[in-house]
């Protein structure tokens, strides 16, 4: 019997250690994405528990692509996650990588699903206050237009009819009160 391990052996055990340390490079990078996440999360947050009127009207475009585009991946790294603890099962243990470790990231992503659709909801009907807000002043003005145009526009119809070049005995009042002769 030789000391040496086979050929075969070894190739397991290599393969083992490259799936352990992918595992823990995807653990750490997807843990690091997670986390910056929430960071956005909670700035966002801030900003909508301030209430800059003008913060929030030029940054939701650029939020309301972030929220969507998050969604989509957070649904596809779970789907992922899954996959791969299901997939490696057995060979995670055996790589010495605890399978707790994708649970763990599984439940953050669905913490982070939750609160972004909260987070979500929150800022539209933020922006549906914004809107209605702006619309009631838009409303205000109409309204101080429509009072100008109240008193302007029948004066402007006085200053019209009895502005124009027109021979006396055309005008009604002519005929009944006064009697001009035109050369």
């Amino acid at each position: 019997m030789s000391r040496w391990p086979s050929g075969q052996a070894v190739a397991d055990s290599i393969a083992r250690e490259i799936k352990a340390a992918t595992c823990r490079w995807l653990i750490d990078d997807e843990t690091d994405i997670l986390d910056k996440l929430s960071e956005s999360l909670d700035r966002i947050e801030l900003c909508l528990a301030t209430g800059e009127v003008n913060e929030i009207r030029g940054s939701l475009h650029a939020w309301r692509e972030f929220f969507h585009r998050w969604q989509n991946t957070l649904f596809h790294q779970e789907a992922n996650f899954n996959r791969i603890k299901d997939q490696f099962g057995d060979g995670l243990s055996l790589a010495r990588i605890d399978t707790k470790a994708f649970e763990v990231l599984i439940s953050k992503s669905g913490i982070l699903k939750t609160r972004l659709n909260t987070v979500y909801q929150s800022a539209m009907a933020t922006m549906q206050i914004v809107e209605s807000e702006r619309s009631i002043k838009e409303a205000e003005l109409a309204s101080k237009l429509s009072m100008l145009a109240f008193i302007f526009v029948p004066v402007t119809l006085v200053t019209g009819v009895f502005g124009m070049d027109l021979p006396v005995n055309y005008l009604p009042i002519s005929k009944s009160t006064h009697q001009y002769q035109h050369s």
